[in-house]
């Protein structure tokens, strides 16, 4: 007999998905979640070492070799900033708007994408709740809201897969599958070097080879041309690349960041911890996931096995270059986070239409929904209470929020929970859908709400000191430094700031100089200065061979409450003459730097 409470299935179809409400939904929703707030908080991270190569790029004409303070930088290649550099031009001022919005339409477009995609084999709810549960997992809108590269980098590689894997499924011309897989793979590995063509090769071989055994496909002229697609786009940048620079840039762009992450220090504990984490950057998603360890659901997905093969083999082959990286961050693997949204969305719908009542996979989603009722609950009469000063003043005061927010936060919070609730004690293909909207609005509003609030309390925005700064110098159009300083520095300075060698003697001291920048590093010490960007550094002459003195300084730190990096605004100290005071055997330039 059927189970009166299963649903009746609602396959992927060849339908129009573009004419479904429910993709539009999930594009409201991140234009709210995303493109709200986009430039409340100062620019952190790496989001301004790419924005202020994207600056010198557009000042130089040189949109080949990236570069920090005019010095080639080569250590990823420069689609992040070109994409910046675009915006750049059409705003007429890389601002942190420009330098964050190809990250945010990336985390829009990959939605779409999501949803596209499972709509192929699923239907609505398994589509919209993959496409929602991407855009606000934890990770993603952390990440995706910066000007970092792994939001462009997620669209590129996903691209790459899930277009070919969709164009093989629905029989395409193989040279149209073929050349979108490499066009795509092409672009992502221009965001971040050979991650993507690794992913994709892999994964593509793995699937033809022992999953489908299709070995032919593989060898099929339309292979070559895709190939050739590929390698087309790369050579167009590349080989400009390789003559403006030499073999060890090219080295260092294409292999250095990645062959230092692979090291034997710490793996054990890396292999124990990793996977945890992957779990807490999918919050609060991700125990959708225990779903799958009902074998009466996997049993359901028969019908989809071709589609959950190429799903399952993408993650499984790929997360080992993260597992055994001892250095890998939880973002490395977001390229393949799109993957784990449309294996929940998968476990949703099928939750829903095929488990029967009081089932493993029933129960499961009920208590997900539950949870997070409770959770935002709790989570309303938590922040109220904290911006009512209920709770200890030493307690949480980063997170402390305006009353007025507080206020519709808990609404919002209790709002949510009775929805869910609601939701869960009827599950129903449309209950089950506004629950994923409510929970994914909810978990949007927390972010852009709360964190928000709290990271503006607790981080460093270091735009007015620097403009303090500039004030101090008669001419901060013509600006050098000893040494490299804070690619932080150089965003708000706006002013392009001329690298110089260190001076080691009197006669390397530049005549033409009264005022320069220096860096301050905590390691630096009276035998030796460090410096450096990126991962080269180096340890060198701790002093200047003349004198001079300290006019003002300011930390380029994340946090408040850090003051590690800093960058020094420093005077010549010239003789009656004019000419540049040597320094004194006594003076120590590192005692002046502390």
């Amino acid at each position: 007999m059927t189970d009166p409470t299963q649903q009746p299935l609602d396959c992927g179809t060849d339908s129009a998905w573009w004419r479904e409400p429910h993709w539009m939904a999930v594009v409201i929703l991140v234009l709210l979640v995303y493109f709200v707030r986009l430039d409340f908080l100062p620019m952190v991270g790496e989001e301004a070492r790419w924005a202020r190569g994207a600056v010198q790029m557009m000042e130089t004409g040189d949109w080949v070799v990236a570069r920090q303070q005019l010095i080639p930088f080569p250590e990823r290649p420069p689609m992040s900033s070109w994409a910046m550099a675009f915006f750049g031009l059409v705003r007429g001022e890389l601002d942190p708007i420009a330098a964050r919005l190809p990250s945010v339409l990336a985390v829009m477009l990959t939605s779409i994408l999501v949803y596209a995609y499972t709509r192929g084999f699923l239907g609505t709810l398994a589509a919209t709740t993959a496409a929602l549960a991407y855009a606000t997992f934890g990770q993603v809108l952390q990440i995706g809201r910066h000007g970092e590269s792994e939001a462009l980098f997620t669209l590129f590689v996903a691209a790459s897969m899930l277009l070919w894997h969709f164009g093989y499924e629905r029989k395409w011309r193989a040279t149209v599958v073929w050349s979108l897989g490499y066009a795509f793979m092409a672009f992502a590995a221009l965001v971040k070097g050979p991650q993507a063509p690794v992913y994709f090769v892999v994964v593509i071989g793995f699937y033809l080879l022992f999953i489908k055994r299709d070995w032919k496909y593989l060898l099929r002229p339309a292979h070559g041309v895709g190939i050739l697609v590929g390698a087309s786009l790369l050579a167009a940048w590349q080989i400009p690349y390789y003559l403006m620079t030499d073999v060890e840039a090219v080295r260092a762009t294409w292999g250095g960041l990645a062959g230092d992450r692979f090291q034997l220090v710490g793996l054990l504990k890396h292999l124990a911890t990793y996977p945890v984490e992957t779990f807490v950057c999918l919050l609060p998603w991700s125990p959708l996931l225990f779903g799958l360890a009902s074998k009466r659901l996997r049993g359901n997905l028969s019908d989809i096995g071709p589609w959950m093969s190429f799903i399952v083999v993408a993650l499984l082959v790929t997360y080992p270059s993260v597992l055994f990286a001892s250095h890998a961050r939880g973002r490395y693997f977001m390229p393949m986070y799109p993957c784990f949204a449309i294996l929940m969305g998968v476990v949703v719908e099928r939750s829903v239409a095929t488990a029967a009542a009081g089932s493993f996979a029933r129960m499961s989603l009920r208590n997900f929904f539950i949870g997070v009722a409770i959770a935002s609950s709790v989570g309303g009469v938590f922040i109220m209470l904290l911006s009512g000063d209920v709770l200890p003043a030493d307690f949480a005061t980063t997170a402390k929020q305006p009353m007025w927010f507080a206020f519709v936060f808990l609404l919002a919070g209790f709002g949510t929970a009775g929805v869910l609730i609601r939701c869960s004690l009827n599950i129903s293909t449309r209950s089950i859908q506004t629950a994923s909207l409510v929970t994914a609005a909810f978990v949007g509003l927390t972010y852009n709400g709360v964190v928000m609030n709290g990271q503006s309390n607790s981080w460093n925005n270091p735009q007015t000191n620097v403009e303090r700064i500039r004030s101090l110098i008669p001419n901060p159009e013509s600006m050098s430094s000893f040494g490299p300083i804070d690619f932080r520095f150089c965003y708000y300075f706006q002013d392009q700031v001329v690298q110089r060698p260190w001076p080691e003697t009197m006669a390397d001291a530049p005549d033409d100089v009264d005022y320069f920048f220096l860096a301050k590093h905590p390691n630096d010490t009276d035998e030796y200065r460090m410096f450096g960007r990126g991962r080269t550094w180096e340890k060198g002459s701790p002093h200047l061979p003349f004198e001079w003195v300290e006019v003002d300084r300011i930390s380029l730190d994340r946090r408040k409450s850090r003051s590690n990096r800093i960058v020094i605004l420093a005077k010549v100290v010239r003789e009656s003459s004019g000419r540049i005071a040597t320094r004194k055997p006594a003076t120590s330039s590192t005692s002046q730097l502390r």
